[in-house]
């Protein structure tokens, strides 16, 4: 339920109970009803409608009017709003001064209704303070409460999009570090290319065949500075080679001196492209069970099966943290861009991380 609907409520429900105890009179009928529905503003005026009522009840109460009881219920849901839907603090504490100078001059005026003299007065003012105090302290821890959760609400917003976008800058870094791995592999598929084209075109008599590979040399080697062009920025300060599955021994080695038990299945041969992104996948999940899980124990699996390679990575760890990483994220992309899926989250027993890599590009 919406809070125009609330406070529809609301109002109806005290128009009726207070018509039922105090609307004998069309006079006091009329100003219940008033006093009710100027409390449907109470959210957008708060002072307004404070200052309304508490200037309807000074003068029932100083002309001794049989409509001022009622309004003694309306005013104090008015002082409530008060401080729980003022805009500034400022003005939330002028609400407060606005009900205390309303209740001391009803105290003054009705000082003899408990009493005589100072005996009264006192009683009246306990009175007052008592009836301040609750609505504009109950009003204010309203108003604590809103604050706290729009800003728990803002927190929550503003981490999502600050998860969303580290997220797209470590797609965005992965990708830069396909480029600068596929450098390597494509040059060196390329200048095969060419050198086997232009050793056919020297060996060969016929002109035709001749023309068609001096053609396909050319291709290649424009091809091949193009790519050249396109990738060696990427290659800025990094002069090392892709790793493969080759440099799986050294890397298990790397994190078993770290802690980290890992159990590695037979390691078979892949294609050039294949094998670095299951190296790099292999790479990042047991790094992100070594920094999730500590002390753990890990198991990678890569097995081929029907023109794919299938790897698993498993843990014994917790591992309830991992998934908050971006590390996920570019393992995935890698797959993708292999035309491949990967999964990662928890299982049974630990963590896994599993893999699907084409052999041959779909």
């Amino acid at each position: 339920m919406g809070t125009e609907a609330r406070d529809r409520l609301l109002a109806a429900g005290l128009a009726v109970g207070l018509l039922a105890v105090y609307g004998s009179r069309w006079t006091a009928a009329i100003v219940i009803v008033a006093g009710c529905v100027s409390l449907l503003w109470r959210r957008r005026f708060p002072l307004f409608v404070l200052a309304a009522i508490g200037s309807a009840l000074v003068i029932g109460v100083g002309w001794r009017l049989e409509w001022a009881d009622p309004l003694l219920f309306l005013g104090w849901i008015a002082l409530y709003g008060a401080p729980a839907f003022a805009k500034t603090r400022h003005a939330a504490y002028a609400g407060a001064a606005v009900a205390l100078g309303t209740a001391g001059v009803i105290t003054l005026i009705t000082r003899d209704a408990a009493g005589r003299g100072r005996d009264g007065l006192v009683i009246g003012l306990v009175f007052v303070l008592a009836y301040v105090a609750t609505a504009w302290l109950l009003g204010h821890g309203y108003r604590v409460r809103q604050a706290y959760l729009t800003a728990l609400e803002d927190r929550a917003e503003r981490l999502a999009r600050e998860r969303e976008a580290m997220s797209r800058q470590a797609v965005a870094e992965e990708r830069a570090r396909i480029a600068r791995e596929l450098h390597d592999m494509l040059a060196h598929t390329m200048s095969g290319m060419v050198v086997l084209a232009g050793g056919a075109r020297l060996a060969t008599g016929q002109e035709d065949t001749a023309r068609a590979l001096a053609e396909i040399e050319r291709s290649g080697r424009r091809g091949m500075d193009e790519t050249r062009r396109l990738l060696t920025a990427l290659r800025a300060g990094d002069a090392e080679s892709p790793p493969t599955l080759a440099d799986l021994p050294a890397l298990v080695a790397r994190l078993s001196a770290a802690g980290l038990t890992v159990k590695v299945s037979t390691i078979p041969d892949l294609p050039p492209a294949v094998d670095v992104a299951a190296y790099r996948i292999v790479q990042e999940a047991l790094t992100n069970t070594l920094r999730h899980a500590g002390n753990a124990t890990a198991a990678v699996v890569i097995r081929l099966d029907s023109g794919v390679v299938e790897l698993a990575i498993t843990d014994n760890g917790s591992g309830s943290s991992q998934g908050l990483g971006h590390g996920i994220a570019g393992m995935r992309e890698r797959a993708r861009l292999l035309g491949g899926e990967l999964r990662a989250g928890p299982e049974p027993g630990g963590w896994a991380v599993r893999a699907t890599l084409p052999l041959e590009a779909r």
